[in-house]
């Protein structure tokens, strides 16, 4: 269903270049949140570990993505707090709209507008 939400102990990740974080040791406290997108195997260790997207561009990490692990040691605290949404229905039905929103109208006949803005 795609990618689910993490806490991680982000200001440990500050200086990671590539690889897979495994320091146990870190403290495990949130400060940042990321996306978990995957999990794998290190071909080199054969580690499990969890596939993350960072908010922080592709020049960081491996492209901005990094790797963490191993899977079940909640290392920086990536298994902590996972969240995720599941979709509702939808509708087909589209209302051609302004920018601003002025003229957006939920059902034939609805009073109230569908979309509010802030």
């Amino acid at each position: 269903r795609g990618p689910v939400a993490a806490s991680v102990n982000g200001r440990a990740l500050h200086g990671y270049r590539g690889g897979v974080y495994s320091n146990t040791s870190e403290a495990r406290a949130t400060t940042h949140i990321v996306s978990l997108v995957g999990w794998g195997t290190d071909p080199a260790t054969g580690m499990v570990h969890w596939r993350a997207r960072n908010s922080w561009g592709q020049y960081w990490g491996e492209l901005g993505y990094f790797r963490i692990g191993p899977v079940g040691e909640n290392v920086l605290g990536i298994e902590s707090d996972v969240v995720w949404a599941v979709p509702g229905p939808w509708t087909e039905h589209n209302v051609p709209c302004v920018e601003d929103g002025s003229n957006c109208r939920g059902p034939v006949g609805d009073t109230v507008p569908a979309y509010s803005y802030w």
